[in-house]
């Protein structure tokens, strides 16, 4: 298996985690960011390291 096809394996794995965790396709996420009137804000600190934003937009589905 290739490199790249491994990081593709590990995309998918990775949107299908996150659909479980919070309920919601990679792509219907990434539409949220297209909205013109998008809001974000800072949520957590996860740790001493990484902070978090939760955005808030409209898609079309």
């Amino acid at each position: 298996m290739s490199s790249r096809e491994s990081n593709s394996s590990g995309i998918v794995h990775k949107a299908d985690t996150n659909f479980q965790k919070h309920g919601i396709s990679f792509d219907t996420a990434c539409e949220a960011f297209f909205d013109p009137f998008v809001q974000s804000a800072d949520v957590e600190e996860v740790d001493d390291e990484e902070f978090r934003e939760a955005i808030i937009g409209m898609t079309v589905a």
